[in-house]
C-alpha cells in the first residue's frame, strides 16, 4: 500500500513539474489570436500574458516562409510604433505602410506594435538582438558612406 502511495505521489509531483515548465515555455511567446488585413497591410492580434496587442505588417509575400498560424505561440520581438508619443491617450489612429490603422482599446492594449520578426505573415526569427543592432548599424553606414 506504502509503495502505491508513494508512486501516485511521484506521478502526481513529475506531472505539476511538467505542466509548470510547459507553462513557462508559453509565458515568455505571444499567442496569435487573430490575422486581418486592410489594404497593404496585415493586422495581427497576438496575446502575451493577459495582454493583447495589435500588430502591423507590410503585406509581402515571400517565397521561402514559414507563415504564423491563429492559435500558434510565437516568440515575438515587438516595439511600440508610439514609444516616442508624450500622450497616446490623444491619438485615434496610426499611417502605417499609407494605410490608416485606428487603435482600439477596451482589451487591445491602446498602442500599435511592430514586429521584426514578421514579414508580411511570415515568421521569420532574428537570430539575436546583438546582431540586429550590428546588421542595423553598418546598413547605416553604408548609407551615411554613398554619396
Amino acid at each position: 500500500m506504502k509503495v502505491l502511495f508513494f508512486l501516485s505521489a511521484l506521478c502526481c509531483l513529475f506531472f505539476e513539474m511538467t505542466k509548470a515548465q510547459s507553462k513557462e515555455n508559453f509565458e515568455s511567446k505571444f499567442e496569435i489570436l487573430n490575422i486581418d488585413s486592410i489594404q497593404s497591410v496585415y493586422i495581427v492580434y497576438a496575446k502575451r500574458n493577459d495582454s493583447v496587442i495589435k500588430i502591423v505588417s507590410k503585406n509581402e509575400n515571400l517565397n521561402d516562409c514559414k507563415p504564423i498560424f491563429k492559435g500558434q505561440f510565437y516568440e515575438l520581438k515587438v516595439e511600440s510604433f508610439l514609444k516616442y508619443s508624450a500622450s497616446k491617450r490623444h491619438i485615434g489612429g496610426v499611417k502605417y505602410n499609407g494605410v490608416l490603422i485606428k487603435l482600439e482599446g477596451d482589451k487591445v492594449v491602446w498602442d500599435l506594435f511592430v514586429c521584426e520578426d514578421l514579414k508580411g505573415l511570415c515568421y521569420i526569427p532574428s537570430t539575436s538582438s546583438t546582431a540586429c543592432k550590428k546588421k542595423k548599424q553598418k546598413k547605416r553606414l553604408e548609407n551615411e558612406i554613398r554619396p
